[in-house]
């Protein structure tokens, strides 16, 4: 007899094609123009789909030509377009505002956190709730890709920027949650395809077994990689029993 953990992803919505410029007495004019990201890490510290025993490759041999940067000490109103000017949250992260929500993902770019930064579900700054990822790459030669550059971290060496659900860990069950994650996850990744999630620590969910929360809700085509995931927490009960 077993119990099983509550159902919930674990481990596209497309992105609508650019509005179409307006001539107006000869001049060219974008109405929905987008300032563009800055370079991306050069670095060889990705994982290959088509190989992901072998050797590590860029990101730039994955499609990945344009990055914007998050950093737990960014700004929202900077131009997130480098490791010297990052923002403070994501695209589709609770709290995202200014140059920040101004930016719609799009095939071919890369959001590259630092490492080492925590980003909060229930309790604490940056963030606060669910991280809702709604736009998709092209193909696998154009995906998105959300990650790390390796050599960008704070502290003494590299660690996985964390996304926290805030829940108190325990090494046994608990009597209640207290931030109940049966209904909600870290990030949902639904209906999204051709994204990559990488390197990344999630921790600090609590179910009570009554839902289906998790940590990652992905969609069909999505790569899932290099993740940690622990201190999901229990309470004893209601589960659901499998013979």
């Amino acid at each position: 007899m077993k119990r099983s953990a509550p159902r919930g992803g674990l481990m596209g919505t497309y992105r609508t094609p650019s509005a179409l410029a307006i001539v107006v007495l000869g001049l060219l004019v974008s109405p929905s123009a987008e300032a563009a990201g800055g370079a991306c890490p050069t670095g060889a510290g990705y994982v290959s789909p088509t190989d992901p025993t072998g050797p590590r490759v860029t990101l730039s041999s994955l499609g990945i030509t344009s990055c914007y940067f998050i950093s737990a000490k960014g700004s929202d109103s900077a131009a997130g377009t480098s490791e010297h000017v990052p923002w403070l949250h994501a695209p589709g992260m609770p709290g995202c505002s200014s140059a920040c929500a101004g930016v719609t993902p799009a095939a071919g770019e890369g959001f590259i956190f630092e490492g080492g930064g925590s980003w909060h579900h229930s309790s604490g700054s940056p963030a606060r709730g669910k991280w809702a990822w709604t736009e998709s790459g092209s193909s696998w030669s154009s995906p998105i890709y959300i990650g790390v550059d390796p050599t960008w971290y704070s502290g003494s060496s590299f660690a996985r920027p964390v996304i926290n659900m805030d829940n108190p860990l325990s090494t046994g069950t608990v009597s209640s949650c207290v931030y109940d994650d049966d209904s909600t996850q870290a990030i949902d990744l639904s209906g999204t395809s051709n994204v990559y999630l990488d390197n990344f620590e999630f921790t600090g969910a609590c179910s009570t077994g009554s839902g289906y929360g998790g940590y990652i809700y992905s969609g069909a085509k999505v790569i899932v990689e290099n993740v940690y995931i622990h201190g999901w927490t229990l309470t004893a009960w209601p589960w659901r029993v499998a013979g």
